[in-house]
């Protein structure tokens, strides 16, 4: 950004993924405000990343709430949003 380049959707979603990975699932929701701040709506493919990083932290919680706000947009949820979500109740014991 200091060098006039512009991040977009894709860019902003690879850093919540490595953000995710690294299990910094907390940052990332400043990460959504800054591109709702500049103009940029997150998709599915963002979401489902987010999503992805609470079940890997067994944070079903947080994973709920991504999944309401998912809801909430109007995305239409795919079958890999739903293996994710089984996948963290697997890992949980659910």
């Amino acid at each position: 950004m200091q060098n006039g380049i512009v991040p977009d959707v894709v860019s902003y979603t690879n850093l919540i993924n490595g953000l995710c990975k690294e299990g910094n699932v907390e940052k990332v929701i400043g990460f959504l405000s800054a591109m709702e701040k500049n103009g940029m709506k997150s998709n599915l493919i963002t979401y489902t990343v987010l999503l992805q990083g609470f079940c890997m932290r067994s944070r079903l919680d947080g994973a709920f709430c991504v999944l309401k706000r998912m809801e909430d947009l109007g995305l239409v949820l795919d079958e890999y949003v739903y293996a994710i979500l089984i996948d963290g109740f697997v890992e949980e014991g659910i």
